[in-house]
């Protein structure tokens, strides 16, 4: 498979699976209000790529969107990775992602 199609599967899956994960979910815990993405929780003024969308935490808990070029993580299989993470593609032999400072995944150039 190409690096190019592992990232037109991969891009597709967040399009279908990112307007459930970017759902509102208020709350407060012990370190004040936090917004949930999945199983992630992340603090007020965090920002995250969904899908097409990147998002901001607000201190309502609730996320709203936002128009920029940068995220604080990419997200991955309901898991954060600090930007510049690569990581292997257990699908595909040998393609390695990149986490990018948009928040979205890249496939990665070692050059």
């Amino acid at each position: 498979m190409s690096p190019r199609s592992v990232l037109g599967a991969i891009g597709a899956a967040l399009l279908l699976t990112a307007p459930a994960l970017a759902q509102d979910a208020a709350a407060t815990g012990p370190l004040g209000p936090a917004c949930w993405m999945s199983n992630l929780s992340f603090s007020v003024g965090a920002t995250v790529r969904a899908g097409r969308a990147s998002a901001v935490c607000r201190a309502s808990g609730a996320w709203e969107e936002i128009d920029t070029e940068s995220a604080a993580v990419c997200i991955y299989k309901n898991e954060a990775y600090v930007l510049g993470s690569i990581i292997a593609v257990p699908f595909a032999e040998g393609v390695l992602l990149r986490c990018n400072q948009s928040g979205s995944w890249g496939v990665n150039d070692p050059q």
